[in-house]
């Protein structure tokens, strides 16, 4: 990147590009997200979308302190507090927390931050190994499947979703994206923010709370997960990219 101008401020790319390498740790003498904004799209249809369509969002959906009972998954205590935090920055919220945090709460949810704070899994759906979030439910009713979102009219709507390896399909290759991801954005979601390895609890909840705070003042997605990325870059707990670059958001 030594070759790119000064006032070089903005990096657009595709998504295939993301499935290589994460752009949030380029690096040239310091961290390129330092001094670059990097917006990333699946295809160029959904960039001409983005910049036609910047509607400021005002309600909030979010899932958390799920009960993962029967599934082997360790309880995720620190979701609680990430929900209900990033909820606060809304008037026109909606928080499902326990029990109420299952699939039969996720509605037709439009121009809505849709919040999850939960477990990713890989899981035998017919004849093929699909992602799932796992909510609170019996059976096979704790699994969020792509099929379950596909049907849903989630237009205008941003996913956040705050689990481990959200963005890629680890069974069938890094390379692969995640059914659930692309389901997303099938359903009319306008964006998600994903995660490219496994993410701690305590980052999760730090960089959400951060990135909602930051919408709160600016109302910018792409300028708020920016802001969220370098609040904890500039911390002494969460300033390695372990805690931060996993994290990214796609158009």
């Amino acid at each position: 990147f030594k070759c790119m101008p000064a006032n070089f401020n903005t990096i657009y790319l595709l998504s295939n590009i993301s499935e290589i390498f994460n752009p949030s740790i380029f690096y040239d003498e310091d961290f390129l997200i330092k001094k670059t904004e990097i917006l990333t799209f699946q295809n160029i249809y959904r960039f001409l979308q983005w910049s036609n369509s910047q509607e400021i969002i005002e309600n909030y959906i979010g899932f958390g302190n799920v009960n993962y009972s029967d599934t082997g998954y360790e309880l995720l205590p620190l979701s609680k507090d990430e929900i209900i935090n990033s909820s606060k920055y809304f008037k026109n919220n909606r928080v499902f927390l326990d029990e109420d945090a299952n699939k039969n709460n996720l509605e037709n949810y439009t121009n809505s931050f849709l919040h999850f704070a939960t477990h990713n899994d890989q899981i035998q759906n017919e004849d093929s190994i699909v992602n799932a979030l796992i909510l609170s439910g019996e059976g096979n009713e704790k699994y969020l499947l792509p099929s379950d979102i596909v049907n849903k009219d989630l237009g205008g709507s941003f996913i956040l979703l705050s689990a481990c390896n959200t963005f890629s399909n680890t069974f069938l290759g890094p390379s692969t994206t995640s059914e659930i991801y692309n389901a997303f954005l099938i359903s009319g979601a306008k964006g998600v923010l994903s995660t490219t390895w496994d993410i701690d609890s305590s980052s999760a909840k730090e960089f959400t709370t951060n990135f909602f705070n930051s919408y709160s003042n600016n109302s910018q997605i792409d300028k708020s997960f920016r802001n969220a990325q370098l609040r904890l870059i500039s911390t002494e707990q969460f300033s390695h990219p372990y805690h931060w670059a996993g994290f990214n958001l796609f158009h």
